[in-house]
């Protein structure tokens, strides 16, 4: 009777635990078909605790760039205090993800990628300050579980180059904190693991992979994050496949032998040195044909360095400083260097400088600039061009990548297209030098669409005088207007005759010539409406230059501009004939015809000759 009770008693108790068992079974499954928490970071399996903290230390600092601090940045750091993308930020322990001060895709673009960390991370590296290491532990903590992937805080929060400059410092971060003990909470460990994993997936997924420069920093970013934990699962996987797929990009984007990254802007071709120069730093591998393209790159870089040792202006750039690799290289480059596939060319001397834009592979970081020049002459930039403010789509982006704010000729008040379908590669028909006068020759394809033919064709000597020659040919009447953008070390007088630029002593004058009678001239100096006549050589840092337009009316028309900046005497050249396949061109100096100067094309090549004018009778 007892035994039949106690059997009784375990019956019932075994339904009540069955009962129990599929309530709690209910609940998982709820939870488990509910959305992920706001910070919800990747799943990592409970023996990766175990396996950072069997991590050697200190971690290798694997990061794209590491910068050195001052004692005065690393103090304010340590108090939470940045300066990010030109704006001093205060970092709360609770900080809005959402912060943005300035309106701008940079700000939330440089907020995200956590790169101020670098200063933290200095402070801790050199002087095993681990109250900084603390500091910047907790602001990566508060960061992962306040940006979830699912749903982004801002546009910038999860954008592919941003995701891969971020990785690395969060893995940094958690290997760090382990090493100094502290992350003794088990469940912090995995959370920033997680989010390690996640950007590592992240960074792998084609989906989201950009195959330009963007994507060499994805890439360089899983590379460095798959290094740092690659216990995590599938973390080698991921960084091999960045390795090959890195590699597969610069290859798609620089043309062998001539070294130029094919995307519109100085700024670019630099970033591109850089991320290639890291790469193979950490890469440990042979790869003589990488090796090898990277000088190539440099030496381009270098040619992309005018005599003041800034950067030429072109495309998505601000006037910055070349890096010191290019300034040295720059010092030794002299004469003329053409890249016919990449659509750049140059003329060097230690004083004097020329730069042609005739390259559209893209609608990357475009701009409307075919055949636009840049000039430097004796430590002024004469001709530069307009730069970018920033990338927030607005006027003032609108007006820098417009056709209006490069030297180039508008036909018919139209903009050159932007967009993928219309890119031609290059439009450098043939170069050549002869008699001390480098020339090059160019066309625009995409006036072809108006019904134009435009062949542009530069005479620089160096220190004396640049001839711009413009051949436009149509079957109808059209309106063709030229920009000159004079850089702004100058002022402005225009005469009747010419234009004079004065900085100081230095004089430069500009004579404008066409087969149109009745060409039109105007110059314009900060024009806010429509905006005209600034430069942008900093994030939205612009300052009044003065730009020259001129008009001209017709079908068939030659414009020749003469840009003197020979300061002991004024040249000036004029076409003898129409602008054809061979050109002669009268060259007065101080008002009289001394030489003739003869440019014929036979195909690619340039046949220049100077010769004393014929004596007047």
């Amino acid at each position: 009777m007892e035994q039949e009770t106690t059997a009784g008693r375990r019956a019932g108790l075994g339904g009540g635990w069955a009962l129990l068992l599929t309530i709690l079974a209910l609940v998982g499954a709820l939870i488990a078909a509910s959305p992920e928490p706001a910070g919800a970071t990747a799943r990592v399996p409970k023996g990766a605790v175990r396996k950072l903290d069997r991590s050697p230390c200190p971690p290798k600092y694997a990061v794209r760039v590491a910068h050195p601090a001052t004692p005065e940045e690393i103090s304010a750091a340590k108090h939470g205090d940045f300066n990010i993308a030109g704006v001093d930020v205060h970092i709360a322990r609770k900080m809005d993800w959402t912060y943005d001060p300035i309106g701008s895709e940079t700000f939330r673009a440089r907020l995200h990628d956590l790169r101020w960390l670098d200063t933290l991370f200095y402070a801790y590296r050199e002087n095993h300050d681990v109250s900084a290491l603390r500091r910047a532990k907790r602001i990566v903590v508060d960061w992962v579980e306040n940006n979830p992937l699912k749903n982004p805080t801002t546009d910038r929060t999860w954008f592919d180059k941003v995701a891969g400059d971020r990785g690395p410092y969060i893995a940094y971060a958690t290997r760090a904190a382990e090493c100094e003990g502290l992350l003794k909470n088990q469940r912090l460990a995995r959370k920033l693991m997680g989010s390690v994993l996640q950007h590592v997936r992240f960074l792998a997924d084609p989906r989201h992979y950009s195959p330009t420069n963007r994507g060499l920093f994805m890439d360089l970013g899983l590379i460095f994050s798959g290094r740092q934990m690659k216990f995590l699962p599938g973390a080698t996987k991921a960084r091999n496949r960045g390795q090959r797929r890195f590699v597969s990009n610069v290859n798609s984007n620089v043309i062998p032998g001539e070294g130029m990254w094919l995307e519109h802007s100085t700024t670019y071709q630099f970033l591109a040195v850089n991320a290639i120069d890291r790469f193979l730093e950490i890469d440990k591998k042979s790869r003589p044909g990488l090796e090898g393209l990277l000088q190539t790159m440099e030496d381009t870089a270098a040619w992309m360095t005018e005599p003041d040792l800034n950067w030429l202006q072109a495309g998505d750039s601000y006037q910055d400083k070349a890096d010191r690799f290019a300034q040295k290289i720059s010092r030794d480059q002299r004469g003329m260097r053409v890249l016919s596939q990449s659509g750049i060319a140059f003329v060097k001397t230690a004083k004097s400088y020329l730069a042609l834009l005739s390259n559209y592979h893209s609608a990357v970081h475009r701009h409307s600039d075919d055949l636009s020049f840049d000039l430097y002459e004796s430590k002024h930039r004469v001709v530069a061009d307009t730069g970018i403010p920033d990338k927030d789509f607005g006027t003032p982006y609108l007006f820098a990548i417009s056709t209006a704010a490069h030297s180039v000729v508008q036909v018919d008040g139209m903009d050159f297209p932007r967009d993928d379908a219309h890119a031609y590669g290059s439009g450098l028909l043939a170069s050549g030098e002869g008699s001390g006068w480098y020339g090059l020759l160019a066309t625009n394809p995409l006036v072809s669409a108006q019904g134009v033919s435009h062949n542009r064709l530069l005479l620089y000597k160096p220190g004396s005088a640049l001839i711009v020659a413009d051949r436009l040919r149509s079957d109808q009447g059209h309106s063709y207007r030229s920009y000159f953008h004079y850089g702004p070390d100058f002022g402005l007088n225009m005469t009747p005759d010419k234009v004079q630029l004065f900085a100081g002593s230095d004089r430069v004058s500009v004579f404008n010539d066409s087969t149109d009678p009745t060409l039109q001239r105007q110059v314009v100096r900060g024009q806010s409406d429509p905006l005209q006549g600034f430069i942008y050589t900093d994030f939205r840092t612009r300052d009044p230059r003065w730009t020259e337009s001129t008009t001209a009316e017709g079908d068939n028309v030659d414009n020749v501009t003469t840009i003197s900046v020979n300061p002991n005497k004024e040249i000036h050249a004029s076409a003898v004939g129409p602008l054809e396949d061979t050109t002669s061109f009268a060259i007065s100096e101080d008002g009289e015809v001394k030489k003739t100067l003869t440019v014929t094309r036979q195909e690619g090549q340039l046949i220049i000759q100077e010769t004393d004018a014929p004596a007047v009778p």
